[in-house]
């Protein structure tokens, strides 16, 4: 169990990114702890595309709850290569907070989601439910905003 684990093992099973799984569940430990090192280990992870689309996915969305400003900036950076998982879970984060957020504040960046999730890529049949189920959820909840804004 990770929560028996040293902080320093946690973040060795990170470093050697061996099982995503594992280092999946060491984030999640690392983050309950508050530790100072998950944020750059998150960032890192996404930025450098380190593991699998669901280790990347699932270190996206636990850097949106640490840091919102920050997983926004790097969503706007990347919006153009993130592969379609990461997208949703993206979609995701944000779809959940769409009562909360200002759309001001995520104005550009929903409009970029909005206009990738027409893109072929992501309009193939060959990709998943939960990724279609994001991109119909995304524009449920930010749709009608826009049109007010």
């Amino acid at each position: 169990m990770m929560e028996e684990k040293t902080e320093q093992e946690l973040i060795q099973i990170i470093e050697i990114m061996g099982d995503y799984d594992e280092v999946a569940d060491a984030l999640i430990e690392l983050k309950h702890r508050k530790n100072d090192k998950v944020f750059s280990m998150l960032n890192k992870i996404i930025r450098e595309q380190l593991g699998d689309v669901y280790l990347q996915a699932m270190a996206f969305e636990l850097l949106y709850q640490i840091n919102f400003e920050e997983a926004l900036t790097l969503l706007n950076e990347k919006i153009n290569e993130f592969d379609p998982y990461i997208l949703a879970s993206a979609m995701d984060c944000l779809s959940e907070d769409s009562e909360v957020i200002d759309i001001k504040l995520v104005e550009d960046i929903v409009k970029k989601l909005l206009q990738r999730s027409k893109s072929r890529e992501l309009d193939d049949t060959h990709l998943g439910q939960v990724v279609r189920e994001a991109i119909d959820w995304f524009k449920e909840s930010y749709g009608p905003k826009l049109q007010k804004s």
